[in-house]
Formats: C-alpha cells, sequence, structure tokens
C-alpha cells in the first residue's frame, strides 16, 4: 500500500515536469500515429484504423497502446502493446521495453482516446515524444495540443472533428 502511494507521488512528479518542460514541435504532415486507448475501448480502434489509412498513414506508421486497469492480460484480438500499473517502478521508471520503444518514438499524432482522468494514461500520455497530442477536454488540457468536446461513443464526430482541424492546420 505504501508503494503504491509512493508510486502514484512519483508519476503525479514525473507529469509535472514533463509537462512544464514540453517543447512543442512543428510538424509538416501526418505520416505517423500512436493511439493511446482504455481497454474498455478497444471496439473502437478499427475506426482509427480506417481513419489512418484514409489519410495515408502506412500500418507500420500506426500503433496502438492499450491500458488495461484491471491487471490483466489482454485478450487475442487487442493490441500487441499493452500496459498496466505494474508498468512502473515505486519512483516512476518505465520497465516495459515496448513502451519505452512507442513512448521514445516521436510519432505526428498522438490520439488520447480517454475520457477518465487516470494517472497511468496521463503518465504515458505526458512522457510522449509524439509532436501534435489530441485528446478530450475532461482530461488535463496540458496534456493536448488540441482538445475535442465529444463523447468517446460518438467516435465517427470526434474522427470528422480530427480531420477537420487536421485540414485546417495543414496537416493532412
Amino acid at each position: 500500500m505504501i508503494l503504491k502511494g509512493l508510486k502514484r507521488n512519483a508519476l503525479k512528479r514525473i507529469i509535472e515536469v514533463q509537462l512544464a518542460n514540453r517543447n512543442v514541435q512543428q510538424v509538416a504532415r501526418i505520416k505517423s500515429i500512436v493511439i493511446l486507448i482504455e481497454s474498455k475501448s478497444f471496439d473502437l480502434v478499427s475506426h482509427f484504423k480506417n481513419f489512418s489509412k484514409e489519410i495515408g498513414v502506412n500500418s507500420e506508421n500506426f500503433h496502438i497502446l492499450e491500458y488495461q486497469e484491471n491487471n490483466k492480460e489482454p485478450g487475442s484480438l487487442h493490441s500487441k502493446v499493452w500496459y498496466t500499473d505494474k508498468a512502473f517502478t515505486y519512483k516512476g521508471a518505465l520497465l516495459d521495453q515496448d513502451l519505452n520503444k512507442i513512448i521514445d518514438h516521436s510519432y505526428d499524432l498522438l490520439i488520447n482516446f480517454y475520457q477518465t482522468d487516470l494517472l497511468e494514461l496521463n503518465y504515458i500520455a505526458s512522457l510522449s515524444k509524439a509532436k501534435f497530442k489530441v485528446g478530450f477536454p475532461e482530461v488535463d488540457a496540458r496534456i493536448n495540443d488540441l482538445s475535442i468536446a465529444t463523447s468517446m461513443k460518438e467516435v465517427d464526430v470526434f474522427i470528422e472533428e480530427l480531420k477537420k482541424y487536421l485540414k485546417i492546420l495543414e496537416l493532412i
């Protein structure tokens, strides 16, 4: 119990440092996408796969990072890279190499597709080296460069709004 409290405090401190020191990078065009998603919303991923194809992102440059809140391994249809709160040490260091690779890769677009303000999701989103981050306003506003006010159930509306803003910003 004490270690869990230490871990939560470490994650909160690291999030604050990451957000305070974040360098916004210029994106010319969206060529790579990573989606950070809760496992309970995983069935919506096919919409984002279609979106990535529509805007010309190769499947090799489209990745899904799934958070499992219940510490259970996801089913075989789920993402190749997933994590639980056990992926971090009590000091906030990452234990999973696949998770490290995704965080350290400079994706053009990170879609934070979660509305629950969970520390473990915010931690990974804040650590990500993605150049442009999109999500929901219910999450810490400092994490995302663009927040789209829809419901997660309205995934098609979210994607249409995302496309609209990416066109305005001349990223697609």
